[in-house]
């Protein structure tokens, strides 16, 4: 919801992507996220504000995060939100090829 909310903060209405989808229990928006046709660039060239997506040892997109520039990035992960080092590495999961640039 962090990153969603931050889009919305920013002017960006992501169609058909929205906070009723979002609360669905099955609806995962991460992956809602990586599908839309937001520009799509490598994660090498990955700038500020871009959207960086985690995925599972299958590809499959379970985490998002907002990219602050300088190898940090902003996440809500659980009940906790914060600011840490991007990783190609995430626990179980590591870093899709692509990042989403919204704006």
């Amino acid at each position: 919801g962090l990153v969603l909310q931050a889009i919305y903060a920013a002017g960006y209405d992501p169609q058909p992507i929205n906070v009723l989808k979002h609360a669905e229990p099955t609806y995962r928006t991460s992956q809602q996220l990586y599908a839309s046709d937001m520009r799509s660039v490598p994660s090498a060239q990955r700038q500020r504000g871009d959207l960086i997506f985690y995925q599972d040892r299958s590809n499959t997109v379970v985490h998002v995060a907002i990219d602050l520039g300088d190898g940090t990035m902003m996440e809500a992960y659980g009940a906790t939100a914060g600011v840490r080092g991007v990783t190609d590495s995430y626990g179980a999961s590591h870093m899709a090829p692509t990042v989403k640039r919204p704006f």
